[in-house]
């Protein structure tokens, strides 16, 4: 019996421009629990946004807050299927330390599905990027 991760395709096709860092798809297993984070930011325990206003640092620290995230709810990077990035002030170069947190995170071969989008402002002012990210706890049964 394969495993849930291993029931899990991330596909690209060549026919579709991608980013090496995006899947161009990905299927998840049929059995299994959906989970829906919330997207994380650059901000501390009690709310308080870190990096003032280095939107580079607010990535890094909105990754960290996803690994938390994600282990809290009881799933690894593998698991994610998809990512939505929300960028205040978006400037190309940002995409650098994006990616580089990416690749840190994912493996090469189980990038996620992923979209950038430029956005006005957040509910929290001072923070200048989030993270959305969504995955799957394995069927026990078959992780």
């Amino acid at each position: 019996m394969q495993s849930a991760v291993d029931q899990t395709r991330f596909i690209t096709t060549p026919e579709i421009w991608r980013v090496p860092t995006f899947s161009t798809a990905v299927t998840a297993p049929r059995r299994g629990s959906k989970v829906y984070l919330t997207a994380q930011g650059a901000l501390d325990r009690e709310g308080r946004v870190v990096g003032d206003s280095d939107p580079r640092r607010q990535i890094d620290e909105a990754f960290a807050n996803l690994r938390l995230a994600l282990s809290a709810a009881g799933i690894a990077p593998r698991h994610v299927v998809r990512v939505m990035h929300f960028f205040v002030d978006y400037e190309v170069d940002l995409l650098k330390t994006m990616f580089r947190n990416l690749n840190e995170m994912f493996e090469p071969n189980a990038m996620p599905a992923s979209t950038g989008l430029a956005v006005v402002g957040f509910a929290e002012p001072g923070v200048k990027y989030r993270i959305l990210a969504e995955g799957f706890v394995p069927d026990p049964e078959r992780a």
